[in-house]
């Protein structure tokens, strides 16, 4: 089977789910290509959207909140049948002429490439799809991964065949925003194969060069490295036990680095990293990881069974991730600095707390998602992939 996986460079989490979904289908013999969508938008439109989130991201988060807010708001449903078509329409039209010219660049690599379905990690994506199918008849079976604990606005105005979602306890509010239930397939969110295993802590810790008698915390915020990372990380210095260190990965934020690494307590109590690619090994060797609340991030800890503490929440997506943790039990989370470090401290001090959540983890996140993923595509998609289904 050719696969074509449709991801946007917008922040790493969906080429992420696009490169773990890719691990899986080409183990299994698929040819598979990644496509960031946003390329086939004129140059100047891609780098404005990229760069313009991360630095709404990084510098003012209130902001990206609120234009989140908007877009669902734009895309509830109306309970009046008769606005609500009225309403899917104005938006339906607004979008077309919005992705029209892109889609059909795309449009052209896809009836090259004679790809057997499409696999979209990023929402953008599925709307050019969407378009695709709308302008052309030509029925390219399209899925569908939902990389965040919430239904995203747009999802409900695009066309698909699959919805992969990541807990099955979300089905009633993906339904509520307009999704077919019959769509609806809870595989959880796909992350690398590695995040599936597990090291013995002692093991991990001294392939990373940490101290083996002592127990790890790890403090990160996703590849960027954003937040009050630096103040949480010496403000948890103050008071953490002596038969504990403090891992800080600071992703490509090479300042924060730079400025942790000078701190008398590197190599004693605290241990900076930068830009890692052994993060799965970090989180074996940890007792409790703190960090933002990102789709994949989140996933990646919750496979390995590590109690999770949220920080610095970005309104929106994030906000939503954190809540299904949250409500369910199995992470904490701190609005500021020194509620974070309140809800460390006592879990350190507190390791039945810590054993409940690992167990909650363990029973909540058991799925081989991408490979569910891809046995799904497998029995769904047709020989012809431009003949819709009869």
């Amino acid at each position: 089977m050719r696969i074509l996986i449709l991801s946007c460079n917008t922040g790493e989490g969906h080429n992420t789910a696009a490169g773990a979904i890719r691990q899986v289908a080409e183990a299994r013999g698929d040819a598979v290509e990644i496509f960031d969508a946003l390329s086939y938008w004129p140059a100047g439109t891609n780098e404005f959207i990229c760069s313009g989130q991360r630095f709404l991201y990084k510098n003012a988060p209130s902001l990206f909140g609120v234009g989140y807010r908007f877009l669902e708001l734009a895309s509830e449903v109306d309970p009046d049948a008769e606005k609500a078509e009225k309403k899917k329409k104005q938006t339906d039209k607004a979008i077309s002429r919005l992705v029209k010219k892109p889609s059909a660049k795309l449009y052209e690599d896809l009836s090259a490439g004679r790809f057997d379905a499409v696999i979209c990690t990023h929402v953008f994506a599925l709307v050019m799809m969407t378009e695709i199918r709308r302008a052309t008849g030509d029925f390219y079976p399209t899925f569908f991964v939902a990389t965040d604990y919430t239904c995203s606005p747009g999802v409900n105005i695009s066309d698909f065949e699959g919805c992969f979602i990541p807990d099955e306890g979300l089905t009633e509010e993906f339904v509520a925003c307009g999704v077919p239930a019959d769509r609806l397939v809870a595989t959880g969110i796909p992350i690398r194969a590695e995040f599936y295993e597990s090291a013995p802590k002692a093991e991990a810790k001294a392939r990373l060069g940490l101290p083996t008698d002592k127990r790890a915390v790890v403090l990160m915020s996703g590849s960027m490295g954003c937040g009050p990372i630096g103040r949480i990380a010496k403000k948890i210095l103050k008071v953490i036990p002596d038969d504990t260190v403090l891992v800080t990965i600071c992703g490509r934020n090479e300042r924060l680095y730079e400025q942790l690494s000078v701190l008398p307590q590197v190599g004693s109590s605290l241990f900076p990293v930068g830009f890692t690619r052994e993060m799965s090994s970090y989180m074996d060797a940890a007792e409790l990881i703190i960090t933002k609340a990102g789709g994949l991030s989140s996933t990646e800890a919750a496979a390995k069974h590590l109690p999770i503490v949220f920080i610095d929440a970005i309104p929106g997506l994030e906000i939503h991730n954190r809540d299904f943790f949250f409500n369910l039990g199995l992470a904490a989370y701190g609005e500021t600095p020194a509620d974070i470090l309140e809800q460390i401290e006592r879990l350190i001090g507190d390791p039945e707390q810590l054993e409940r959540m690992r167990e909650g983890l363990w029973a909540r996140f058991n799925h081989r998602s991408a490979e569910e993923i891809c046995d799904f595509v497998h029995r769904f998609a047709p020989a012809d992939p431009r003949t819709p289904e009869a």
